[in-house]
């Protein structure tokens, strides 16, 4: 146990390559045999994954799901395995993978974050349609999140990425129209007045519309 402890505190650190040789250390062992086996295969994943390591992370993450499917760590092996194939690029993979992190998930912590990725790797992959029918998924299933309004805009730049401006514009439009006030003033005076992600959303909005209606 003293040893994982020290793997963790190196993870505690953001000393993710010590980390790693340190549980691998463990998991190499193979007569080990401890009741927080499925634990250590999770941090090791964590720290190949904070290495840009996606590969070995999922190795160590497909140790958790396949070995200790009961797992407190099996969600986060999950949603390690999809955002891994997610930075490597691997758009129809990580559309499988966040699609069983949501049906894993459906009403947890994650499930908003699944759905929004799998629109994100769809309009990444350059399937629009596809892209599309996932960000008006989030929309019908999480309709008050903050998180919806990004999930507008992205729907919005889908339809422009598409060529089809007039639904861009609509869609940016009713996002403008649903931000908060304060917002659009803090954008005209120059004043604080809303929150740094609100603002940025709020300019991208408005750069996309322009050129939405420059290429009507």
């Amino acid at each position: 146990e003293a040893e994982f402890r020290i793997g963790l505190s190196y993870m505690n650190l953001e000393q993710y390559e010590q980390a790693a040789q340190q549980l691998s250390k463990l998991v190499s062992k193979e007569t080990l045999i401890v009741s927080y086996i499925d634990q250590i295969y999770y941090w090791l994943g964590e720290a190949y994954f904070h290495q840009g390591k996606y590969f070995e992370a999922i190795g160590a993450y497909q140790e958790v799901l396949s070995r200790f499917p009961d797992s407190a760590s099996r969600i986060g092996a999950q949603y390690g395995i999809a955002w891994s194939y997610y930075e490597m690029e691997q758009w129809e993979r990580a559309v499988e993978e966040f699609e069983a992190l949501y049906n894993e998930d459906s009403t947890g912590e994650f499930a908003l974050e699944a759905l929004f990725q799998i629109g994100d790797s769809y309009l990444n992959a350059g399937e629009y349609g596809k892209a599309e029918l996932a960000y008006q998924r989030v929309q019908q299933m999480f309709p008050d999140n903050d998180l919806t309004k990004r999930t507008e805009f992205r729907l919005g730049y889908t339809y422009y990425q598409n060529n089809e401006n007039e639904k861009a514009i609509a869609v940016l439009n009713n996002l403008l129209a649903s931000l908060p006030e304060e917002s659009h003033i803090a954008i005209d005076t120059g004043e604080p007045g809303a929150n740094e992600v609100t603002l940025a959303l709020l300019v991208e909005t408005h750069s996309l519309l322009g050129w939405s209606y420059f290429h009507m």
